[in-house]
């Protein structure tokens, strides 16, 4: 179950107290670490306590348009969210995605910081292992569909966030579907379209034509905003 507490300027919804100990302690540089990624607005870091790995992510979002600000009040915030599903599927059977342990945020002014503690999800991108997906097909086809069963979905599938563990599973990462499910799960669809040529569903329905447009009109008026 997870639970949620106020720690300093952090608000903290964890699964154990260990987790938000070993959290801290990461925060006080006790335990040491190693760098995944590291950009001006996120950063990923492996650490490893009593044998077991952990990632930890730092989110650096800024919340300045009105209509951000409105989603986040009556949303709620997106991780805290997408643990709770995640929890909420790995009870129900799930081993797609790995689990969230804690979730800590504090906002000032107009930024929102997050840290996430996460179980390591052990494999390799499938983009290490070929540029022909081919062979990969239905694994992944019913990887999707299995996923979206449970109530989760990517919203990236792009070869990096898709990997293959040793027993020659499909696991996912980074899931990023914020937003109405029905319009996630297209999402979904047109990335298997884009980057493998799977065909999520026999015949795709009016969302995913009309998910397509939208990605076409955010690319034109970003273009626009470029220019002037």
């Amino acid at each position: 179950m997870i639970k949620s507490t106020s720690l300093e300027n952090f608000t903290i919804h964890a699964s154990d107290n260990q987790y938000v100990t070993m959290l801290k302690q990461f925060l006080s540089k006790q335990i040491p670490y190693q760098t995944l990624t590291e950009k001006k607005t996120r950063a990923v870091w492996l650490i490893e306590v009593d044998g077991k790995k952990y990632t930890i992510k730092w989110d650096s979002e800024k919340i300045a348009h009105f209509d951000q600000k409105i989603k986040l009040f009556l949303q709620g915030s997106f991780y805290f969210n997408l643990q709770q599903r995640i929890e909420k599927a790995k009870q129900q059977g799930c081993n797609l995605v790995g689990s969230i342990f804690v979730v800590a945020q504090y906002r000032t002014h107009n930024i929102l910081e997050t840290f996430l503690l996460s179980e390591y999800v052990e494999g390799k991108p499938i983009k290490d292992f070929c540029d022909d997906y081919s062979p990969l097909t239905m694994k992944i086809k019913t990887a999707v569909k299995q996923l979206h069963q449970y109530g989760l979905a990517s919203c990236d599938l792009n070869p990096f966030n898709i990997l293959l563990n040793e027993n020659n599973d499909i696991k996912f990462i980074d899931l990023s579907d914020n937003g109405m499910f029905c319009i996630a799960k297209a999402k979904d669809a047109r990335h298997l379209k884009r980057y493998y040529d799977i065909n999520l569903n026999e015949k795709p329905g009016l969302l995913y034509h009309f998910v397509g447009l939208r990605d076409k009109w955010i690319k034109f008026s970003r273009k626009l905003r470029n220019k002037k």
